[in-house]
């Protein structure tokens, strides 16, 4: 009987550990459609959607949803900000929005997955350019291209391919 009881605990908590995940991809791509489109509307994501992203991401935390906080994801916060901020800095652009959007991304996934997500988003974008340039003749170098759309098209690569787990 003991057996029993601890095999329905057992699944009792992988459909727990599932449905959570599960909401967490939900508010992940939330954000992530709302940032794009601001971005494409207006080439900004603005402050205050950040810090609402930011204090969900403090109550997920703080709530007992099953998941749990590490370290990790502290490094990925950091390592989303600093690989935008440093470029962003050298090269004089106005990235602001997209830097703290991709600190607070980077707070969900942790450091290895902050780290193929941009990967995988700078090879994205640096192929929308490249066909942007050299096929269609619509922007030159200096154009400004919103930077979210990229990350919202790798994290939904990723989650398909099942590379995220949170």
């Amino acid at each position: 009987m003991p057996e029993i009881q601890q095999f329905l605990l057992n699944i009792k908590n992988e459909i727990l550990y599932v449905n959570s995940h599960i909401f967490i991809v939900a508010i992940l791509l939330l954000f992530l459609f709302t940032a794009t489109y601001t971005d494409l509307k207006n080439m900004k994501i603005y402050d205050k959607f950040n810090a609402v992203f930011f204090v969900t991401r403090l109550l997920i935390i703080i709530l007992p949803f099953g998941i749990t906080y590490q370290w990790t994801h502290l490094i990925g916060g950091l390592i989303g900000g600093l690989f935008l901020l440093i470029p962003a800095m050298v090269l004089m652009h106005k990235m602001g929005g997209d830097i703290k959007f991709m600190f607070i991304f980077g707070m969900y996934l942790g450091g290895y997955y902050t780290i193929v997500l941009l990967l995988l988003s700078c090879l994205i974008h640096f192929i929308y350019s490249i066909v942007s340039i050299f096929i269609f003749k619509r922007q030159n170098k200096k154009t400004m291209v919103p930077f979210a759309p990229f990350f919202c098209i790798s994290y939904s690569i990723l989650t398909l391919l099942g590379f995220l787990y949170l």
